[in-house]
């Protein structure tokens, strides 16, 4: 059956072509560059802030608001295997 989602059904399709230990990450809402609000310039625009989830075949693993970069090693001690 596939996931509820794009992240859920990417997460799963990886999974199952043998990469066990892979994870997708995604937005749950509307998303956009502007990481410091309206007062973001070109420079420091970037898409990681928001809610984001990160999934493993099909499983969430983690939900966060954290601005910036979510660190594989981080991701790697939530997978269960």
């Amino acid at each position: 059956m596939p996931g509820n989602s794009l992240v859920d059904e990417f997460s799963i399709q990886i999974y199952n072509a043998g990469r066990t230990r892979s994870y997708v990450i995604g937005h749950n809402d509307k998303s956009n560059p502007n990481i410091n609000g309206a007062k973001t310039t070109i420079e420091e625009q970037n898409y990681r802030h928001g809610e984001r989830s990160i999934h493993n075949n099909g499983k969430l693993l983690k939900k966060t608001t954290e601005k910036g970069v979510i660190y594989h090693d981080e991701i790697q001690g939530l997978i269960k295997q």
